[in-house]
């Protein structure tokens, strides 16, 4: 009897422990195989790097925004971030645009929504800046990698749900 209470006890303790790790990620990621997701921080900083590990490879990184915020301001950051960046590429040789222009597309997802700014770079890669909310705050991030990966990439954006 006493075997079985000690085997229950440290069943219970380990899955209490692997409840307590996945607890700690703000943000439930839905991302398919080939695709890894790390979380890394605390209360304090909150930092997510998605990358592609399998074929082609792309690259997908983001944050909780330090400053409080809402969807209602996310056009507005998107849209100031892109600008800033256009007119930094210009100043940096080792980032070749194609073009300075941009384009500012939604991202509409179950929980999180958002809007990204996306820019062609000359070696083919697709160079993207993103914010979604839920309301409760603001994620931001990036992206690099192919239009093709993009796509998938945006598929994981819109099913990220709060923890």
């Amino acid at each position: 009897m006493k075997t079985i209470t000690i085997i229950a006890v440290l069943i219970l303790g380990i899955a209490t422990i692997g409840k307590a790790e996945d607890a700690r990620s703000p943000l439930i990621i839905d991302a398919q195989p080939q695709w890894t997701v790390k979380f890394e921080g605390d209360k304090g900083i909150q930092f997510f790097t998605i990358a592609r590990t399998e074929g082609e490879p792309a690259h997908m990184m983001f944050s909780r925004w330090p400053a409080p915020g809402n969807n209602d301001q996310i056009h507005k950051l998107v849209e100031s971030i892109a600008k800033g960046f256009a007119e930094q590429a210009k100043l940096n040789p080792a980032i070749k645009l194609d073009s300075d222009q941009y384009v500012i597309e939604k991202i509409k997802g179950i929980e999180f929504s958002g809007e990204y700014a996306s820019f062609q770079v000359s070696n083919g890669i697709l160079q993207t800046i993103f914010m979604i909310s839920n309301g409760d705050g603001i994620w931001s991030g990036q992206y690099s990698g192919s239009k093709e990966r993009w796509i998938e990439a945006i598929d994981i954006l819109k099913k990220i749900k709060k923890s």
